[in-house]
């Protein structure tokens, strides 16, 4: 039930200048800024709503309850007309004083018609709105939704062009088929919330009833280990945190990242195994894409096992016709084997048990983009298994 307030003294009085009460005297009041009567009660509840105007008693005086909305106060005298012709003062606005401090409202103009209830934003002027005025938030449009940096909600009706409370943290209620302890976003239909996210997803709220939400501008952001619908996915796929940003955390970069000095990360997601087999094969994941004229240091960290005589051996494959490219082996701190050509093996010796090892690479691309990919064989056949482990990775860096 709406909870109403006390003007600022708990008996509105009007004296005259000389300190004697107007008896009788007509209080208008009305939407700020506008001739639009509005309601004031008798009671905090505001079941009971007074007379507009309201008539002052012989001390000039009247108890009067507040909606949490702006007001327009015009006091006349006990003879004039509806409305007054002759009022003897106007103050505008008049708000209404909340009785704690659970909510919090700002001052704010109506860039169109809002209703009690209404999900709201404030304009940047984009959409052809007018900047600084609140307007209905949409999901149809990320200056409406995502992208908006400041939303609220409407506690009463405001007309537009005119000056009223615009709740921006704090509960509001009136409204209905909510569904208690639900994460609520900014709908695609204009000034109403949803349980669904929808492409432009921005949480805004939480229904504490079926008829009432808490507003937040600080709704928190999930861990990426959470999947929660339109907040983030599961891990290792692309996330989407409030629908504003979306980025990878899975194990291998499907394209390189734009622009000098870029780093990239990626990492072999599965063991290659050989076993009398010395042709080589790709290393699933340990790839990365590098674009035409670009150029490209990378550090491959290598763990493997291979029987002493079959050894193992590594190579790269990337686009054709590169400008210069070098690749080669660092084993136990000694260069094992160097390349300047895609596709040409390096060897390391191996001893039957767990090893690992550097493989360093410096390329300046040509006029192909392409891929570099990392590739393993046994170097002499063997019955053995020669073993590249999932969990060896690049670090990778673009530098011109």
């Amino acid at each position: 039930m709406a909870q109403g307030t006390l003007a600022p003294a708990p008996w509105f009085t009007a004296i005259d200048p000389n300190g004697v009460p107007y008896a009788g005297a007509k209080l208008f009041t009305y939407d700020s800024g506008t001739s639009t009567k509005r309601a004031t009660y008798t009671d905090a509840g505001l079941t009971v709503a007074h007379p507009n105007p309201i008539i002052l008693d012989s001390a000039g005086r009247a108890v009067i309850y507040l909606s949490p909305t702006a007001y327009k106060f015009v006091l006349a005298p006990s003879t004039d007309s509806d409305p007054p012709i002759a009022p003897i003062k106007t103050v505008d606005p008049v708000g209404a004083v909340p009785i704690s401090a659970d909510e919090l409202d700002v001052q704010g103009i109506a860039g169109e018609a809002l209703s009690a209830g209404d999900g709201v934003y404030l304009s940047d002027g984009s959409g052809g709105k007018i900047a600084g005025r609140w307007y209905k938030w949409d999901a149809d449009f990320t200056y409406a939704s995502t992208a908006s940096n400041a939303l609220g909600m409407m506690p009463a009706a405001l007309a537009s062009g005119v000056s009223g409370a615009i709740r921006i943290v704090g509960r509001v209620t009136g409204l209905t088929a909510l569904s208690p302890g639900v994460l609520y976003y900014i709908s695609a239909t204009a000034g109403a919330l949803t349980a669904v996210a929808p492409a432009n997803s921005r949480a805004v709220a939480v229904a504490d009833s079926s008829t009432s939400v808490v507003l937040s501008q600080f709704i928190p952001i999930p861990l990426a280990s959470a999947t929660v619908s339109g907040i983030v996915s599961a891990n290792g796929v692309a996330q989407t945190l409030g629908g504003a940003y979306t980025f990878n955390l899975g194990p291998a970069f499907s394209a390189a990242p734009t622009g000098i000095n870029q780093f990239l990360f990626a990492r072999c997601t599965s063991n290659l195994t050989k076993n009398n087999n010395t042709t080589f094969a790709d290393a699933t994941g340990l790839a990365f894409a590098v674009g035409a004229n670009e150029t490209w240091v990378a550090t491959y960290t290598l763990f493997f096992v291979s029987a002493v005589t079959p050894d193992i051996k590594f190579t790269l494959t990337g686009p054709a016709a590169p400008t210069a490219v070098t690749f080669g082996l660092v084993a136990n701190g000694d260069i094992t084997g160097r390349s300047t050509a895609f596709a040409s093996p390096v060897a390391v010796s191996t001893n039957g048990t767990d090893s690992t090892s550097h493989l360093s690479m410096i390329l300046r691309n040509g006029a192909n983009a392409g891929t570099v990919q990392l590739q393993m064989a046994q170097n002499s056949a063997d019955a053995s298994n020669t073993i590249l482990y999932a969990d060896s990775f690049v670090q990778a860096q673009r530098v011109a």
